[in-house]
C-alpha cells in the first residue's frame, strides 16, 4: 500500500501534464466557476464543489486533492496479504485514480 502511495505522489508531482486532459474535464468546469464565477449550463454539484474549493484556497487544491488521494490509497490497499487481494483491490481503484485522483 505505501509503495502505491510512493507511486501516485510520484506522478502527481513530476508527471500529471503528461496525463490526458479528459481525464480532468469535469475539474477545468470547476476551476473556472471558482475562479471566473458560475455559468448557467453548469450544474448545482459544480457550484457546491467550487465553493468547498473556495474554503481550502485555490493555491492550496493541489496539496488538498494529493493528500486526500494518497490518504485514500493508503486505506483501501492497507492489510493486503495475498497477490489477488492486490490485483483485485487495483481493479477497484483504478477508475479512482484515472479519474478522480489528479485533478481537484
Amino acid at each position: 500500500g505505501v509503495l502505491i502511495v510512493f507511486v501516485y505522489v510520484i506522478i502527481y508531482a513530476y508527471f500529471r501534464e503528461m496525463l490526458p486532459e479528459k481525464w480532468s474535464v469535469d475539474s477545468a468546469k470547476i476551476l473556472e466557476i471558482l475562479n471566473y464565477g458560475g455559468t448557467d449550463e453548469m450544474d448545482n454539484s459544480f457550484a457546491v464543489t467550487a465553493a468547498l474549493f473556495s474554503i481550502i484556497g485555490s493555491n492550496n487544491l493541489d496539496v488538498f486533492t494529493c493528500i486526500s488521494s494518497a490518504i485514500f490509497l493508503f486505506f483501501a490497499t492497507r492489510n493486503i496479504r495475498k497477490a489477488g487481494d492486490f490485483f483485485s483491490r487495483l481493479l477497484l481503484i483504478a477508475p479512482c485514480i484515472m479519474l478522480n485522483m489528479f485533478a481537484p
